[in-house]
């Protein structure tokens, strides 16, 4: 998210496609499914929403969910009563529903949402698996 934001904001003097597709290791990849130079449009698609690439957005997007259900067995009959799962959905499902060339439009504002809700994701994690308020209480030895 933050190679995509950074090539928008550099549009004239940024690194090329192919620089950004090679730095996160999907150029081989790419043209093995666009078969051709990468364009701005194609290699943004590709690295935002191929569900089929492990690197993508949108392939990270849906394997953090599938883990969040995993370790959180609660399922919801109605809805996610879980902030992480309900988080990830929202910004899946702005990126799936919206046609490509307004998420290419807004890049850097789509990306910023991302990096967000990562972060809010990886905040509600940590608060919830690893509490950091709880004390240690040592018990010692009994002689």
């Amino acid at each position: 998210a933050r190679m995509l934001a950074t090539r928008s904001l550099t549009e004239a003097s940024g690194p090329s496609w192919t620089t950004i597709l090679r730095s996160c290791g999907a150029y081989e990849a790419y043209v093995r499914t666009y078969r051709g130079m990468p364009s701005s449009r194609n290699a943004a698609e590709f690295l935002l929403l191929d569900r089929l690439f492990p690197r993508s957005i949108i392939y990270s997007i849906q394997r953090a969910e599938e883990c969040m259900s995993a370790i959180d067995p609660r399922a919801d009959r109605v809805g996610h009563s879980n902030a992480v799962l309900r988080a990830l959905g929202r910004i899946r499902n702005d990126l799936e529903y919206s046609p490509i060339t307004d998420i290419l439009g807004e890049l850097p504002e789509h990306m910023e949402r991302v990096q967000t809700v990562t972060r809010e994701a990886s905040e509600a994690i940590r608060q919830r698996f690893f509490p950091t308020q709880a004390e240690p209480s040592w018990i010692g030895e009994i002689s």
